[in-house]
């Protein structure tokens, strides 16, 4: 209705509710190769919702050759449906002359650790602190 000619499902999923083609990036099938870090429901959840929305696809975008090999082995996904784009990173994150970056810094970089993820068991936060 809004001359919309392609949706992209940025997370695993593609909306149910549209019947314009679509395309999804799949950042990993984490709950497909770690099934102890969630409980049952939500892994199967998360397969059905993933699964649905890659059969769906008009095409997959996975973020790493891992992924894409997993996208294939789990849903049969075959290869000329996948593409591997990695996730890019914006030039203001480009690393900056040492005494540029030292004049930048408002903490003592020894005494602060900055992660920048999910609050999961299977991130090992524990390992990273030690």
């Amino acid at each position: 209705r809004h001359g919309d000619a392609l949706v992209h499902g940025l997370v695993n999923v593609l909306p149910r509710a549209t019947r314009v083609p679509g395309i999804v990036t799949v950042h990993d099938l984490s709950f497909v190769r770690t099934p102890e870090a969630l409980p049952r429901a939500k892994r199967a959840y998360l397969d059905a919702l993933c699964g649905k929305s890659v059969a769906r696809a008009r095409h997959v975008i996975a973020v790493s050759g891992q992924t894409a090999a997993d996208v294939m082995a789990h849903y049969q996904v075959p290869a000329s449906r996948i593409s591997v784009i990695h996730n890019g990173v914006g030039a203001e994150f480009t690393p900056k002359p040492a005494d540029a970056a030292d004049s930048m810094r408002p903490v003592r970089p020894e005494r602060y650790l900055l992660y920048v993820g999910t609050l999961e068991p299977r991130k090992n936060l524990p390992l990273l602190v030690s």
